[in-house]
């Protein structure tokens, strides 16, 4: 554990050195994962600071969350934020090429964009710190753009969208599921955007938001592996300090955990060689104490082959050939998705029978809870899953940006292996019972069309039919 006494000491040490910028503040520490630890510091322009030190390789990472994602977009500008973070790497005036310089000091980057953050991370090799610090700050406030470079980036992001999703069945069904998930949230529009309202940004609409949105205020700083915290915190004060904390645009402070939608069903004919079917619920935030029971029971049905829904439809009756999951919670609501793929050639009665399985599972477990030895054994997945998130630096960076900006604190984040395996098997089914009900489902089912027809058209425009 980081003593409190002697890091509120560095801060003020920090602070005499930089009298006349905006001085850091000892916030809170706490421990994680084995025995890790991390600190946090606010400064007085606004900006937050984790640092996560860690001596076993000499590397660090460094990582620039903002408070933004595409659940911030304005009306008709879906695609906004995800379309700015590829605008962040054209440089300033004084660091034109952002990436290059960090790659001649054996440096990575790279960035990532959800609904509900923007987050920018490097991984470096110790004694990079100063350079890495100095270039985030300067784009936090001298990104320069030109309306040539802003279309030209544009074209980029349209071709991404066409090879993501337009051109690509996976990403078809995954914007359709989100759309009904999440009907009017600001979670039921794709983080890339849609085509038209991409095509639709203009130069100014991507300054203002610049202008609204990067800075000091909102964002948040972590900084972990090998390095020192009072270095760290001298380095950040030193580049970020002179700037200036402006009013942030609010956010939506919460989101509907329900899906008031009703059971919703949608089939789509797309390009697969066989039958695919996304069974969905819309569940909680992040910070809701369900989230992690939830987990759990993503384990149970579907985790992997030991799983219930996967050794009926794979297993016993042979009817599937993949079966997968994902619990996901975020700021302001939370999904349960199910993944199944069925062989080659299988029929409605196939579709059908697969629904009454799944259906039929979570409407058992929701009755019965689970039996003691799927408990265990999906909190022991659990619990290895979570370290093995934290296996890196850059992987420790993540997780404790996540924590912080979608849970709003990194600190409960130390709780996660005691919360897990505290859970009895009433809870879980409580759980299932309130969130996974048949009622609110969402089934998006892909059907295949013609191979045929599709080979006869090609051809027939290339000229050999």
């Amino acid at each position: 554990m980081i003593d409190a006494k002697k890091m509120q000491s560095i801060a003020q040490r920090v602070a005499a050195v930089f009298p006349n910028l905006a001085a850091p503040e000892f916030h809170s520490s706490s421990t994680f994962g084995n025995g890790r630890s991390a600190v946090k510091f606010v400064f007085k322009n606004g900006l937050k600071l984790i640092i996560a030190p860690d001596t076993n390789a000499p590397v660090f990472s460094f990582q620039t969350w903002y408070q933004v994602g595409s659940s911030d977009e304005p009306a008709n500008r879906s695609g906004l934020p995800h379309f700015f973070e590829h605008l962040m790497f054209l440089g300033t005036k004084e660091n034109p090429k952002f990436s290059r310089i960090l790659q001649q000091v054996g440096g990575q980057d790279n960035a990532m964009t959800g609904y509900d953050y923007t987050c920018y991370f490097q991984s470096l090799p110790v004694g990079q710190l100063d350079l890495v610090a100095k270039l985030e700050a300067d784009r936090m406030t001298g990104l320069v753009l030109t309306p040539e470079q802003v279309q030209n980036e544009l074209d980029v992001v349209i071709n991404e969208r066409l090879w993501s999703v337009d051109n690509d069945p996976n990403g078809q069904l995954d914007e359709a599921l989100y759309s009904a998930l999440f009907p009017n949230h600001p979670y039921g529009a794709p983080v890339i955007g849609f085509l038209q309202d991409i095509k639709n940004l203009i130069y100014a609409d991507l300054m203002e938001f610049y202008r609204a949105r990067y800075s000091p205020e909102n964002a948040t700083i972590v900084v972990a592996g090998h390095v020192d915290v009072e270095e760290v915190l001298t380095t950040i004060l030193k580049w970020f300090g002179p700037i200036s904390g402006r009013p942030v645009a609010s956010r939506q402070a919460s989101g509907d955990e329900h899906n008031s939608g009703g059971y919703t069903r949608q089939e789509l004919l797309l390009p697969v060689s066989s039958p695919r079917l996304l069974i969905a619920w819309r569940t909680v935030p992040f910070s809701h104490p369900d989230a992690d029971v939830l987990d759990l029971a993503m384990e149970i049905l579907l985790g992997n082959e030991a799983s219930r829904v996967h050794k009926s439809l794979v297993e016993d009756l042979q009817i599937a050939s993949d079966v997968d999951a994902t619990s996901e919670s975020m700021r302001l609501g939370g999904s349960f998705v199910a993944s199944i793929t069925l062989n080659e050639g299988s029929d409605s009665a196939c579709i059908e029978k697969v629904l009454d399985v799944v259906f039929g599972h979570v409407n058992d477990l929701a009755l019965k809870g689970p039996k003691e030895r799927e408990l265990l054994r999906a909190k022991n997945l659990s619990e290895s899953d979570h370290y093995s998130s934290l296996g890196t630096a850059h992987d420790r960076g993540i997780v404790l940006g996540s924590y912080e900006l979608l849970g709003g604190d990194y600190r409960t984040l130390s709780g996660y292996v005691s919360r897990i395996q505290g859970i009895t098997a009433d809870e879980v089914s409580a759980c299932v019972k309130r969130w996974l009900n048949r009622d609110n489902a969402v089934v998006i089912i892909a059907r295949p069309f013609q191979a045929a027809a599709i080979r006869d058209e090609v051809l027939e425009k290339s000229g050999a039919l």
